[in-house]
């Protein structure tokens, strides 16, 4: 009697504030390249930890792992530019890019550290850290007259939540499992 695996990752949030800077600013962009799939706010977050598929019980063994042992402090983000990404490969996604930052490279540890202390495999993620907001996904779209952007905002990285996500082809679609505040 197996239970159904559920697609869940882990996110960091943004304040409303912040992402109304981050609308206004983008506004020219998304009339200009109206061609392009732009997120809905509502979706923007930082990937913590990226998509796992879990049953019940692991879901709730991570939920009570990071209730219990999620021990970090508040600390702030800086954005830096609206770029095409992934660097270095063909341009499928508009990015708000951040600055590098220590601190969040120590929760994305943190966290998957508590998951795997609490018996759950994960996969082993060591790419370069490149912080990034995905923001609009391009697909066989000019996209030849996108410019990079300045655009600096410092953010308070508060809160993560744990997120379930539903696939479909209008996009994907997130439920909040649980919250964790930070410290």
């Amino acid at each position: 009697m197996g239970s159904e695996k559920k697609r869940i990752f882990i996110a960091l949030l943004f304040s409303d504030e912040f992402k109304n800077q981050v609308a206004e600013a983008i506004l020219p962009m998304q009339k200009q390249f109206s061609n392009f799939r732009w997120s809905s706010e509502n979706k923007w977050h930082l990937t913590i930890l990226p998509p796992h598929y879990w049953d019940e019980q692991e879901i709730k063994t991570v939920v009570d792992s990071l209730s219990q042992k999620l021990r970090f402090k508040k600390f702030r983000l800086e954005s830096e530019k609206f770029v095409l990404g992934p660097l270095g490969r063909d341009k499928r996604m508009v990015w708000l890019r951040f600055e590098n930052s220590g601190e969040f490279s120590d929760l994305k540890r943190q966290v998957s550290g508590i998951i795997t202390g609490g018996g759950l495999a994960i996969d082993d993620f060591r790419q370069k850290e490149l912080i990034h907001l995905t923001l609009a996904r391009l697909k066989d779209v000019d996209h030849s007259g996108f410019r990079e952007k300045s655009f600096n905002s410092s953010i308070l990285c508060s809160s993560i939540e744990a997120w379930q996500v539903f696939l479909n082809p209008d996009g994907a679609v997130y439920q909040v499992v649980a919250r964790f505040e930070l410290e």
